[in-house]
């Protein structure tokens, strides 16, 4: 059995100065995350080579260039034994606050998600945001690479 569990999380640091009896300044900036905790449990018997792949495709702010954040995970699993891990952690975005203005900054826009366990090199269980989401994922890989120019 596999279980997928979007968690999303602001990190938030707040500053606040007085400069005089009514005047109070309140200064607010923080970072947008993403991550995905992942649950496998083994149904079946004694899996000594258990594989764990997962891929996040992003859209890109202002480029609308598919990015893909991937990783993968092993594991020796016993029968109805659990096997439970966080993905990298994945910034979206920024954003500043204050009394006289506020400011956000997004990097990218999560587009979905695949997450599949491997036994013997064959996919045995998956979960994919949207359906489509496979083509989506070698969309991103197959991507011609940027080079910044400074």
């Amino acid at each position: 059995m596999l279980n997928v569990k979007k968690k999303e999380k602001t990190e938030t640091k707040q500053r606040t100065t007085s400069s005089g009896y009514y005047s109070t300044y309140q200064y607010r900036s923080g970072v947008e995350t993403l991550s995905y905790a992942v649950e496998i449990i083994n149904a079946g018997g004694d899996v000594p080579n258990a594989k764990v792949s997962w891929a996040v495709v992003l859209r890109e702010t202002g480029s609308g260039q598919l990015k893909v954040v991937e990783g993968t995970r092993t594991a020796e699993l016993k029968r109805g034994q659990k096997f439970i891990f966080e993905t990298d952690i994945i910034e979206l975005g920024s954003f500043s606050r204050s009394n006289y203005y506020s400011s956000k900054s997004s990097n990218a826009e999560l587009v979905g998600y695949l997450v599949e366990a491997l036994v013997d090199g064959k996919v045995v269980a998956s979960d994919a945001k949207p359906m489509d989401i496979r083509t989506k994922v070698q969309e991103a890989r197959n991507a011609p690479k940027r080079h910044r120019v400074e």
